[in-house]
């Protein structure tokens, strides 16, 4: 879908939803999308699912009636899953995404060019080289055809008049995150802290 800004005299912005042509598959789009999610935590992608409804809840609710069921009766679902490991089981019973390997680390601040830094831990061989894979991070980005996670197609109004109509890119320090740990490595190397570390970053990045 593509996201249509229609502003008034007071310069208040309306988003609303416009629906885009299909030129390929739905399994092929949702695959694309999913990608980045591989390293999240269970809590990001379960609000992630739901960050358009109040159903946070209701969804978690559901797994764990689903994982009592399956451990209540294993042999009625063992005869689905014996067959080859199951992607959705393992996604659902991984409470954390992995640790890193045993390997020093450096810090990162990263921000959405407003000053507010948030701080992320990568393994050292990709911290010394974050700057270099942020301009790298563009040109795939730029290069990027038809819908992408990070990647809109925009309409913006003013007063009734289309004043611009086109793609534009919305991405912050997350996304740069996750793009290193599922496209570049293939492995989790960065992560957000969530606090505030007492040594100071390696480096600091605007988006």
């Amino acid at each position: 879908m593509g996201k249509r800004f229609d502003s008034e005299v007071t310069g208040h912005y309306d988003s609303l939803p416009y629906p885009l042509p299909l030129y390929e598959s739905a399994e092929r789009l949702l695959e694309r999308y999913a990608s980045f999610s591989t390293f999240w935590p269970r809590d990001k992608l379960s609000g992630y699912l739901c960050r358009y409804t109040s159903s946070k809840s209701v969804l978690e609710v559901g797994i764990q009636i689903l994982q009592k069921a399956h451990k209540e009766n294993p042999l009625s679902s063992d005869r689905l899953f014996d067959r080859e490991p199951d992607p959705v089981r393992q996604a659902l019973d991984a409470e954390e995404p992995p640790e890193f390997a045993n390997v020093s680390t450096l810090i990162v601040s990263m921000d959405n060019s407003d000053s507010i830094y948030t701080y992320y831990e990568f393994r050292e061989d990709a911290a010394l080289c974050i700057e270099w894979l942020q301009t790298r991070f563009y040109d795939w980005m730029y290069g990027q055809k038809g819908i992408h996670p990070f990647r809109w197609h925009m309409e913006h109004f003013h007063n009734g008049r289309r004043t611009f109509e086109g793609w534009g890119y919305v991405h912050g320090p997350d996304d740069f995150v996750d793009w290193i740990n599922t496209f570049v490595y293939g492995e989790l190397v960065g992560r957000a802290l969530l606090f505030c570390p007492l040594a100071p970053p390696l480096t600091k990045l605007s988006f």
